[in-house]
């Protein structure tokens, strides 16, 4: 007899708590986030559609509905919050509390509730509410928060609001301009209520005291991201990072000149101070926006001797020299710890030169597993084949390679198919590649030689590498001519199209030659998505249709 069929809320009341949530979480739909009339990167909040759902969830049955809060009030801003008060009201536009009845036990059972549920606290617009909210919650409730794990706050003035932004459980705060007597209060302040708080995060728009941010000695994480428009530069003190000895994670990013070239050579305790107790730093990433790259070399000479796994550098209005000064002086004890290097060009100043003769130095990192080199704007340096062979000679632990750099018009030629047989021998980790590639001139190769006779592809595993995603740059007039025959032969037999000698077919070939098990092939530019997306299809069909004959010959 067949099992009397449930419906969905029933079966999911009978799931564990824990699996609930990572279900719901995993359901709903984010949206960016917006506050007022600016636009926060890299923040999601829930849709309206989902706040709908979640709710309908935890309305049905009992079982579903402190999982389906649980997602619901993961983020809330204070407006929400105050909001679940018994005497909440709005006159002329601002948040009030009446002060009528008494805040008992009764009385905040349902803001007690909800409120236990907030993991991640916005706090914006706090001039919409009244000062005399504050005091009259305190006394009840003087920190609301209890499961807090996560604060954004995105007002500059926040005294007042403290209590909403500490808990035994906070574990990371975000800043945007905080004014220097309220960010003093809060940081003493959680370092007293919050042990677990090891990552701070500031965004700035003026100026601000480096020593006062990097107070905290215990942080694990810092980020400082500066985008500002100052005529002048001033100076950045990386003395006030000596105290964090227990840092792993940096992060600095600035537009602006942060400091006087005259200014850093005066300083001497870079060179003549023991910086041996700077031992936990793991990842280091550096965004400038200026020519001086002293102060980038200050960072790598203050953790010299940190274990140090990831290095993200992102160079502006460097030039061709700076950027070789600054590659040679990477410490060498990184050499077998570094696994993660990002290096993105930007505005700056090169000569005609291949990508090796510029990263040279970099190739006595041998322990990188992780390699990526961007450059959207930059035409005066250029990636043959002799690049990726020296890249894969140098680091042939590789699992992650995006040379990720556009052809130019300026460039004399392009990678061509004769890389991926070495990718596939000499990078034998590799799962996803990135990488500019001629598409135009691609030699046809005899699919009925075995492997170890085609020209080129001697030596090559047994069609056994595991590269699974690979993403191509190709220029503007090969882009063109490839949709252009994609159309023209989209209407032929499958099988015909990838037997014949089409570029398509050439091309699929030395792909499946090299690398039997792409999942994925895209290219990065353009917008005819649509177009390319008919010949992309084309290459799949094509490497499919060579596996099949092989299964079938073997």
């Amino acid at each position: 007899m067949p099992l009397p069929a449930l419906k969905m809320p029933e079966i999911l009341s009978t799931l564990p708590t824990e699996l609930l949530g990572q279900i719901f979480s995993h359901l709903v739909e984010e949206q960016d986030l917006f506050l007022a009339t600016y636009y926060v990167p890299g923040f999601k909040v829930l849709t309206r559609d989902s706040k709908r759902d979640l709710l309908s969830c935890a309305l049905s049955t009992k079982p579903l509905f402190h999982s389906a809060i649980s997602v619901l009030w993961h983020t809330v801003g204070l407006i929400p919050l105050l909001k679940l008060l018994p005497d909440f009201s709005h006159v002329d536009g601002t948040c009030i509390l009446t002060g009528e009845g008494e805040y008992n036990e009764d009385a905040l059972e349902r803001f007690d509730l909800y409120s236990s549920k907030v993991k991640l606290f916005i706090l914006h617009g706090i001039s919409k509410v009244d000062s005399s909210v504050y005091p009259r919650l305190a006394l009840s409730r003087p920190r609301p928060l209890p499961s807090l794990t996560h604060l954004h706050c995105f007002t500059s003035t926040f005294s007042n609001a403290t209590m909403f932004m500490v808990s035994p459980r906070l574990r990371s705060a975000f800043f945007r301009d905080p004014r220097d007597a309220d960010l003093s209060v809060y940081l003493s302040l959680a370092h007293k209520e919050a042990p677990d708080l090891h990552s701070l995060s500031f965004s700035y728009t003026t100026r601000y005291s480096f020593p006062l941010i990097s107070r905290p000695e215990n942080l694990r994480s810092f980020e400082l991201t500066l985008n500002m428009y100052l005529q002048q530069p001033f100076d950045m003190d990386f003395r006030s990072l000596y105290h964090m000895t227990s840092l792993e994670s940096l992060t600095i990013s600035s537009n602006v000149a942060v400091v006087r070239k005259e200014d850093m050579e005066k300083r001497d305790w870079v060179v003549s101070g023991s910086l041996s107790n700077h031992t936990t730093l793991k990842r280091l990433e550096f965004n400038g926006h200026y020519q001086d790259i002293t102060i980038a070399l200050e960072l790598l000479k203050l953790y010299e001797y940190s274990p140090l796994e990831s290095l993200s550098i992102g160079m502006a209005r460097f030039d061709e020299d700076q950027c070789k000064t600054f590659f040679l002086a990477i410490p060498s004890s990184w050499a077998t710890t570094l696994t993660h290097l990002t290096i993105d060009f930007k505005v700056g100043t090169f000569s005609q030169v291949s990508l090796s003769s510029l990263i040279q130095p970099l190739y006595t990192l041998s322990g990188v597993e992780e390699f990526r080199i961007s450059s959207l704007y930059q035409r005066d340096f250029y990636i043959l084949d002799s690049d990726i062979s020296d890249i894969c000679e140098a680091w042939p632990n590789l699992t992650r390679l995006e040379l990720d750099i556009p052809p130019k018009s300026e460039w004399p030629r392009l990678p061509t198919v004769s890389s991926l047989p070495i990718l596939s021998l000499r990078c034998p980790r590799l799962k996803t590649l990135t990488l500019p590639l001629d598409v135009l001139h691609v030699p046809p190769i005899d699919i009925d030689k075995t492997e170890g006779s085609v020209a080129g592809y001697s030596g090559v595993s047994g069609g056994t590498h595991d590269l699974e995603r690979l993403f191509i740059h190709v220029s503007e007039e090969a882009f063109l001519v490839v949709v252009e025959e994609g159309v023209e032969k989209e209407e032929k037999e499958e099988e015909e199209e990838c037997n014949s000698g089409s570029r398509h077919a050439d091309l699929a070939r030395h792909l499946h030659m090299a690398f039997p098990f792409l999942r994925e092939v895209e290219v990065k530019e353009y917008a005819d998505y649509e177009r390319w997306e008919k010949v992309n299809r084309l290459l799949e069909i094509c490497q499919d249709t060579r596996r099949n004959q092989r299964r079938v010959q073997s």
